[in-house]
């Protein structure tokens, strides 16, 4: 599911509401992030999301951070989590 290039976190979080999809990963530029991230997910919260992740370094109240270096493992079980899959 991709938003296009908006920064309008009302318009983000509908696309998210009609997705279907119980997680998200926030993508933009350190910028954008430090303008919109905040409101973008407390928009896409409202909206439902079980867990938000963020591309890069700039938390914004996230539930965690996807860059080099993180716990790949640790991401992919959490998603897993989110959707049901998971043995526990």
């Amino acid at each position: 599911m991709t938003s296009g290039t908006s920064v309008d976190s009302g318009e983000i979080a509908a696309a998210f509401a009609g997705s279907g999809c119980r997680s998200v990963c926030l993508t933009s530029s350190d910028m954008l992030y430090e303008q919109h991230a905040t409101a973008v997910t407390a928009a896409l919260r409202a909206a439902g999301a079980a867990r938000i992740w963020l591309a890069g370094s700039f938390s914004a109240g996230t539930d965690g951070l996807l860059r080099a270096g993180c716990d790949a493992l640790d991401v992919l079980h959490k998603t897993y989590q989110d959707l049901g899959l998971a043995d526990g």
